[in-house]
């Protein structure tokens, strides 16, 4: 089983290919060099030119989405230990974040298996051989509503409407300059050195709206840096 650096080094990589794809120019035609230091390479004869690609989330909504699957991890991992039933299991939370300590996350999940069972048994779900489908909404609880059915793959996994707010200037700088101090650690020189980052990619953290572009990189160090936004399936050129 991959593990969970070798699952990001192979999203990074089909990002990485779908911004070439949309940016032509003659990157079709290079190279992809897999490395740590820089992420990538790309390589044409003599022309070599780094590319650090990173993701630009909002740190809270991420912090927020975080907590919330290891809730869910949690919840499905007591209830597989309890039932064979394979479920394909939506939980949608309430708008008001949970604030909790790390040690009370298990709380918090118990308390969602807690929920998923009540309706696993209330609708018999365990003695029914037919696909069925479910929905339970509830009140005075951390969660909105919970989707269940018997006729899927066995997953769970938060859900739910949001609205995705723009980007903002300061934690978009501090990406660029984290990937900035990578470059020192490089071992080669290198033609040119580029960052992407990717935005849009369809969950609540990733932003979408970038309105000051003009003032992200007026002291980089970075030669070209690009903005690839996932579900537009475009891309902003910020230098």
């Amino acid at each position: 089983m991959p593990t969970q650096i070798e699952r990001k080094k192979k999203e990074e990589l089909n990002l990485l290919k779908r911004f070439i794809a949309v940016h032509g120019g003659g990157l079709q035609n290079m190279h992809i060099a897999e490395s740590e230091c820089p992420d990538f390479i790309l390589e044409e004869n003599d022309r070599r030119i780094s590319i650090e690609v990173t993701a630009i989330v909002n740190p809270k909504v991420k912090q927020k989405e975080s907590l919330q699957e290891k809730i869910v991890r949690k919840a499905k991992e007591k209830f597989n230990q309890h039932y064979l039933d394979e479920l394909y299991v939506l939980v949608s939370f309430c708008h008001t974040p949970i604030v909790c300590k790390s040690n009370e996350i298990e709380t918090y999940a118990n308390r969602l298996y807690d929920l998923v069972e009540h309706v696993y048994i209330k609708q018999g779900i365990k003695n029914k051989s037919s696909n069925h489908f479910y929905k339970e909404y509830f009140d005075d609880s951390f969660i909105d509503s919970i989707d269940i059915t018997n006729d899927r793959f066995d997953h769970w996994q938060s859900f739910g409407a949001y609205l995705v707010y723009d980007a903002e200037a300061g934690w978009v700088k501090e990406r660029i300059l984290e990937k900035e101090k990578i470059m020192t650690k490089y071992a080669s020189h290198f033609s040119e050195n580029w960052l992407l980052l990717i935005a849009n990619l369809g969950d609540e953290s990733s932003t979408q709206g970038f309105p000051f572009t003009d003032s992200l990189c007026p002291q980089t160090t970075f030669d070209r840096i690009f903005i690839y936004k996932y579900m537009d399936n475009r891309i902003l050129i910020v230098k």
